[in-house]
């Protein structure tokens, strides 16, 4: 038996019979016909439609044969297949090719083959229509011509068929497609519309089908369509063409158009496909991409940002225009050096750490945040943050690292100036404090000289005193071991120069301050050059030292090793101090005067009220120091109103009714006092410009409301009547609260004092502008003259009255109007001149009117805009909680980092009262370790400490896996503006200013700790 072969296009053959998708389908009646017509032509018992497979052949339709498909390597239809050519087998049993075959010896016995092969339109022959017969036999020419016809038959039932297929592919493709799909006519009429797009549009099909596109295109639109079919009746096909289509409702959306010409038979082009993609949204996402593309580009500029990305194995780093001028390098520099370069350009102290955590940083072992200085091609030093990001490829190999750098030069700059100042305020306050201590002469000298020599580190600083005859000496200095002294074993060596004598004190005279950086280029005489050098100085500064505008002295600081640039703070202690040795000079010369004066009774009177005057002057001029000081008064006031709320709690033991109003007492005191620091404070915060207002819309109610309830109880006691009058319509201003309740609390608090009793006060506001107001309140000409919309609050009492004469002075600060009314009601001074500071920060003004034995009115106007909102407001709302006790049984464990002894005392007795338990660390550096050894619940952290400051111990706190999560509050006398901001950015969950209240300390403890995980 001969095999059939395989032909040599097997696989394209294959692959056109799957096209055709009829293997192993259903009988079907038009192939079954075909097959009954071709046995009863040829008049043979058996007739297939084959098709054959790669390995068998199958049977679309048979009559006479049971199987439905045969093995290939033993089938007829095989050689067909191979031969591409009819086979004629009139009898096999002598045909050797099938002579043996087994369906010839054995059962069904075929004697009789013809097969026509079934040839697609490509030439491929996929199977047979063929007839069998047991005997042998030939057929005629004719009956092979009709088998031949069946045969195309045949294909033309598959080709109809697959294109039913096709068809009914497409049009599901078209239904189920989420973009819409027109069609249309060359003469622009709709033919067609997919669910897509009636969804879309909104046009139905009976909207739109049969009627013109223009429908569905803006008037500035349709020029287009004539372009498009230009281009399509050349067969052209136009792809992501963007345009604008309209929805039925008027609305308009963005469209990308696939336009395709569909052609008839013989490729005329007979109308027109649209796949129209909705990109309306796309658009807006474009749109606001760029948007905030533009936002960030304006962001990075206006923040001096600069934006780099290193690329780590090519080492190339690609950067913006802002980093060029950060390092002061030019953009044609050659990107392959760029990073060498900027790395060169690091200052070389600290360049090798800033290097190692960017290897480190790249290697995804640290992050990448640094500081550190570059060097400028004009030699100019700038400060640089850094910050970086790791970025990984897809097999989470490091890949580049993309940061940003800020120039901080400004903000190193101005740390360096604040800690200069701390340095220039902490000698100023302890050269002043030891001035107040002792009024001897000696003594004061020896103190300042040793302190501004040990602060400014300098080699010598030494007084020069005049004598009345304008010769002089050194009296007192303070010099390191290595140099010649002025002054040894009492001995005060004398000099050749007689210039200071000859001129009476010379340029000092006019009070100017001699700075000298180098004697050599100085152009000093010869003999004068030969006097330093003798004195072996190489830089130094003179100023002049008055007692009551009279040259008293000399103040020198002198640098010996070699020239010395001065700077200008350190110029600047240098006067200071010398005010305040002048001051201590002359407090001690009043001192010894009046001791001697004291010995003559009769010119007691006269020289005491000068003595008086002077001391007051004096003491002016020190408390006007004292105030930039006060803050140092918050670490003892914290101890005395900490303990003082303990005690007054009864946390420390219990106490009578006489103890509790004596400690009530204590606390009142203190809290007076920490209230005129507080406004000292203000006063020279606004006097400086540094007092920024926090501005709100206010409620007028709430606001006059919580001013009266704070002077209530003073005005019950002396049976002071107290109204109100507020316009109805007056609903909101814009102010900072906290500063007009002040103002408010002020001139009630003055009301109540210079207000006998059973007097009356009122508190009116009005709001209006020019001749036009409502409200109560007396509006003075001055403020009517202003012609704008204000708002007026007038606080008007019975009171004692204030004489003509005085009124211009009641603003000023430290001024009371008559120095016998301080014997009566007690004050500073303050009030009003705060008052006035912050009315006017408000762009507002206040002015008094008054009549001596009638009473006062005081008037602030401020600028008013009316709110429309007509929302009801609410009462603020005052609520007391007991003291808050832990229990003892599960006591949280508080560490507190705290230097100062008195507060750890304060501290920790309130905290273990409420059953609390608590651990002292005196330092940072304790802190630090003390935090990882005992696993507090809680830290409290003071931020001054000696070594490791309260900042540097959170960091390195933070650093701990088992500790990120302890919350940590700030305890600090650090009560300016951003140190809160300051110690939530170091790491603290927490931020109070001494002197603070233990009950809130208590509460916010209580608080963290229940949030914490």
């Amino acid at each position: 038996m001969e095999y059939p072969q395989i032909p040599t296009n097997e696989n394209d053959r294959l692959a056109e019979l799957n096209r055709y998708n009829i293997l192993d389908t259903l009988p079907e009646q038009e192939y079954d016909d075909i097959t009954n017509l071709a046995s009863k032509v040829c008049g043979t018992p058996i007739a297939l439609i084959s098709f054959v497979d790669r390995d068998r052949q199958w049977f679309k339709s048979r009559v006479g044969l049971d199987e439905t498909e045969t093995p290939r390597e033993i089938s007829f239809c095989g050689h067909v297949v191979f031969d591409n050519e009819i086979l004629n087998v009139p009898d096999a049993t002598k045909d050797l090719r099938f002579a043996d075959h087994p369906s010839v010896t054995e059962s069904p016995n075929i004697r009789f083959y013809l097969g026509i092969p079934l040839k697609s339109p490509d030439n491929y022959t996929l199977g047979t229509l063929c007839v069998v017969d047991y005997q042998p036999r030939e057929l005629t020419p004719e009956h092979i011509s009709q088998l031949e016809s069946l045969s195309r038959l045949v294909i033309s039932q598959l080709e109809l068929r697959r294109n039913e297929q096709t068809s009914r592919l497409l049009n599901s493709v078209v239904e189920s497609s989420h973009d819409p799909i027109i069609t249309k006519t060359l003469d622009g009429i709709v033919t067609s519309l997919n669910p897509a797009a009636v969804r879309v549009f909104g046009y139905s099909t009976d909207d739109i089908v049969g009627k013109s596109i223009l429908l569905m295109i803006p008037p500035d639109r349709q020029e287009e369509e004539t372009m498009i079919i230009a281009r399509l009746r050349q067969g052209e096909r136009i792809e992501h063409f963007e345009t604008i289509r309209l929805c039925k409702d008027g609305s308009t959306r963005d469209v990308s158009l696939t336009i395709s010409p569909l052609m008839d038979e013989k490729g005329k082009v007979i109308g027109i496909s649209k796949i129209l993609r909705d990109i309306t949204e796309h658009k807006r996402w474009e749109e606001q991409k760029q948007r905030l593309t533009e936002r960030l580009t304006l962001a990075l500029e206006s923040g001096a940002i600069g934006c780099w990305e290193w690329d780590i194995s090519q080492n190339i780093i690609d950067c913006d225009d802002r980093m060029y001028e950060m390092y002061g390098i030019s953009k044609e520099t050659d990107s392959h050096q760029l990073f060498e370069i900027l790395v060169n350009a690091i200052h070389h102290e600290d360049r090798s750490d800033t290097l190692t955590l960017l290897e480190q940083a790249s290697l995804g072992l640290a992050e990448y945040d640094c500081e550190f200085r570059v060097i400028h091609p004009d030699r100019s030093i700038h400060f640089i943050k850094a910050y970086g990001k790791l970025v990984r490829d897809d097999q989470c190999n490091p890949k580049c690292m993309i940061g940003i750098n800020f120039d901080i030069s400004d903000r190193k700059e101005a740390e360096a100036k604040l800690s200069q100042l701390v340095t220039q305020k902490e000698a100023l306050f302890f050269i002043t404090q030891s001035i107040l201590q002792v009024l001897d002469i000696p003594h004061i000298l020896n103190i300042t000289v040793n302190k501004i020599r040990e602060i400014l580190d300098l080699d010598r600083v030494a007084i020069y005193r005049f004598q009345p005859d304008w010769g002089g000496e050194f009296i007192v200095e303070s010099v390191d071991d290595a140099w010649v002294k002025l002054i040894e074993n009492g001995v005060h060596k004398t000099w050749d120069d007689t210039y200071l004598q000859e001129t009476r004190g010379g340029r000092f005279r006019k009070h100017e301050c001699m700075v000298v950086p180098d004697i050599y280029q100085a152009d000093f005489s010869p003999c004068y050059l030969e006097i330093l050098e003798r004195m072996q100085v190489k830089a130094y500064m003179i100023t002049p030292i008055f007692i009551n505008e009279t040259l008293w002295g000399l103040l020198g600081l002198y640098k010996n090793v070699q020239p010395y640039a001065w700077q200008s703070w350190q110029i600047e202690l240098l006067e200071q101090t010398e005010k305040q040795v002048a001051i201590g000079i002359h407090q001690a010369n009043l001192y010894e005067q009046v001791q001697s004066e004291l010995a003559i009774r009769k010119q007691t009177e006269i020289q005491l009220l000068k003595v008086n005057d002077e001391l007051l002057s004096a003491t002016k001029l020190k408390d006007e120091f004292l105030a930039n000081m006060s803050h140092e008064l918050r670490t003892p006031l914290n101890s005395i109103l900490g303990l003082s709320e303990g005690l007054h709690e009864q946390l420390l033991g219990t106490l009578n009714e006489k103890q509790l109003n004596a400690i009530g007492t204590v606390a009142s005191s203190g809290e007076h006092l920490l209230s005129l620091i507080n406004d000292i404070l203000d006063l020279s915060k606004i006097t400086s410009g540094m007092m920024k207002l926090d501005i709100s819309p206010v409620s007028v109610k709430n606001l006059c409301n919580s001013s009266l309830a704070f002077i209530k109880q003073q005005a019950f006691n002396k049976r002071i009547q107290v109204s109100c009058n507020i316009p109805p319509h007056i609903n909101k201003i814009n102010v900072e609260e906290r500063r007009m309740k002040q103002v408010l609390i002020n001139l009630l608090t003055n009301a109540v004092k210079f207000t006998p009793n059973e007097g009356q006060i009122r508190l009116l506001v009005a709001d209006g502008s020019g001749g036009t107001w409502q409200g109560e309140a007396i509006i003075p000409q001055r403020i009517r003259d202003i012609n704008s919309p204000m708002i007026v609050f007038q606080v008007v009492d019975t009171g004692i009255g204030i004489a003509a004469k005085d009124l211009p002075r009641l603003f000023q600060p430290f001024v009371q109007v008559d120095s016998a009314l301080n014997r009566q009601y007690e004050g500073t001074g303050l009030g009003l001149a705060l008052v006035k500071q912050i009315v006017e920060l408000h762009g507002g003004q206040i002015m008094a009117e008054s009549e001596v034995g009638k009473g006062s009115r005081f008037t602030v106007a401020l600028p008013y805009q009316r709110s429309e909102s007509s929302a009801p407001e609410s009462e603020p709302t005052v609520t007391t909680s007991p003291p808050l006790v832990v229990n003892p049984e599960n006591a949280p464990l508080i560490l507190l980092a705290e230097d100062n002894d008195v507060n750890i005392q304060t501290f920790t007795s309130y905290l273990t009262a409420i059953n609390y338990r608590v651990i002292i660390a005196k330092n940072g550096e304790a802190a630090v370790s003390m935090a990882k050894a005992n696993s507090a619940d809680i830290i409290l952290m003071d931020i001054q400490m000696p070594g490791m400051d309260g900042f540097e111990a959170t960091k390195q706190i933070r650093l701990d896996p088992n500790l990120i999560n302890t919350p940590i509050i700030a305890i600090t006398a650090l009560a300016m503006e951003g140190d809160r901001e300051r110690c939530l950015a170091a790491g603290m969950n927490g931020y109070m200013s001494k002197p603070l209240k233990l009950k809130q300390l208590a509460t916010q403890i209580d608080e963290l700790l229940q949030i914490k995980p």
